[in-house]
């Protein structure tokens, strides 16, 4: 039990934070019934895994990536399924999707740890999480191998991955954008079956916004990498637990944080009944748990640049979070047909009549249209080469016989 200087707190139990550390313990100072009380215990003896482990998972996650990136510019470029995993499309699909998206999570991960590293808190090199295509990765991660001393490193740690992340996801973005307009690789012919969408945040429509394309192009694979990154930085800023903004809740708000997170799986859960896949994300959540373990010093409090920062991190949140991150597209033949001119005539015995009329193809996929006059075929047919090119102008001339 002690008393405590508000104005030296955090600099003092630093300092003693850092000596005790040394000999092996590890002090928390906590405020309760009108006292201050530290709690001192002796630090757990660990052993931690070699860098070798770290080396071997970016050695895989890079492997699974640069499969994922040759599938990419292979379906993007329409390379022969045989000349998939050529050396020239392996080459072409790690400088367009295998490095721009290792850089982004390496960035992001390194970003928390030389911040860890200064602020004396030990953590382990990145963990890259290898993953079977279409992306090859679930991201990365850094183990803390010591507690959090306080809310200000917490915030720092916790917003350094997502901000030194965007520093290269949206410069991507823009570039991905760009080679989607300049490559202008058309849509299929047929949509298919079978296919998925992606949902684009908010931050990737800003950019379409300021970039639009010209028609209804294929996402170029670097503009792909980016939308990966900024996927997996709004999954991390997501308030709660261990996640990154879980860290920044839990800095900014103290111990109410807990209801912020319990309300962000409850979010989730109603988003799962759209895309199914957050059922897996709740019950990480919930089995890694959902309240935020407190700093050692959890009595000082934050300045009000740092709070700005964490607020700065939350509407990164805001504008890289998709709710639906994924969608399938079904096959939709709709299309419209306007008349032009006179709809209705009347024929003499051996005369004809014209009709003509505007068909829109207002379906994703290639339709192939018949008329008939009564039940019988009369041979009129229109065709749209591709769904994009919708529009068709059709005469049809029909000639009668005489009694």
């Amino acid at each position: 039990f002690c008393r405590v200087d508000a104005s030296t707190l955090e600099t003092t139990f630093e300092r003693m934070r850092e000596d005790m550390s040394a000999n092996g313990y590890i002090p928390m100072i906590s405020y309760d019934k009108g006292e201050h009380i530290v709690t001192v215990a002796r630090r757990p003896e660990r052993k931690y895994r070699s860098v070798y482990v770290n080396l071997a998972f970016l050695v895989a996650t890079f492997l699974t990536t640069l499969v994922a990136g040759a599938m990419q510019w292979a379906a993007y470029n329409d390379v022969p399924g045989d000349e998939m995993f050529a050396p020239n499309t392996l080459l072409i699909g790690m400088i367009v999707f295998t490095l721009p998206l290792m850089a982004m999570l390496g960035i992001h991960e390194m970003g928390h740890y030389l911040v860890a590293r200064r602020r004396k808190v030990a953590a382990s090199m990145p963990f890259f999480i290898p993953m079977v295509p279409p992306f090859g990765t679930l991201g990365a991660a850094i183990a803390l191998r010591d507690p959090i001393p306080n809310r200000k490193t917490l915030l720092e740690i916790g917003v350094a991955g997502p901000l030194a992340g965007m520093l290269l996801a949206v410069p991507l973005a823009i570039v991905g954008v760009i080679l989607t307009n300049s490559e202008a690789k058309e849509a299929p012919v047929n949509i298919g079956d079978n296919v998925i969408g992606i949902w684009l945040p908010l931050l990737y429509t800003w950019i379409y916004q300021l970039l639009p394309t010209q028609g209804d192009y294929l996402f170029h694979p670097t503009a792909l990498a980016a939308w990966v990154g900024l996927f997996v930085t709004g999954l991390n800023l997501l308030p709660v637990g261990q996640l990154d903004g879980g860290h920044i809740a839990r800095a900014l708000l103290g111990s109410k944080a807990k209801y912020l997170g319990w309300a962000t799986v409850a979010v989730l859960l109603a988003f799962s009944v759209m895309y199914w896949g957050w059922l897996f994300l709740v019950l990480l959540v919930l089995f890694l748990g959902v309240n935020h373990p407190p700093p050692l010093n959890d009595i000082s409090k934050l300045d009000i640049r740092r709070k700005g920062i964490g607020l700065l991190a939350f509407a990164v949140l805001v504008v890289a979070f998709v709710p639906i991150p994924f969608f399938p597209i079904a096959q939709d033949h709709a299309f419209e047909i306007t008349p032009i001119g006179t709809t209705n005539a009347t024929m003499v015995p051996g005369g004809s009549v014209e009709f003509s009329m505007l068909v829109n193809n207002t379906g994703n996929t290639l339709n192939e249209i018949d008329f008939y006059k009564g039940s019988s075929p009369s041979g009129w047919t229109v065709k749209f080469k591709r769904p994009d090119q919708n529009l068709s102008l059709i005469h049809i001339s029909e000639p009668t016989r005489p009694y």
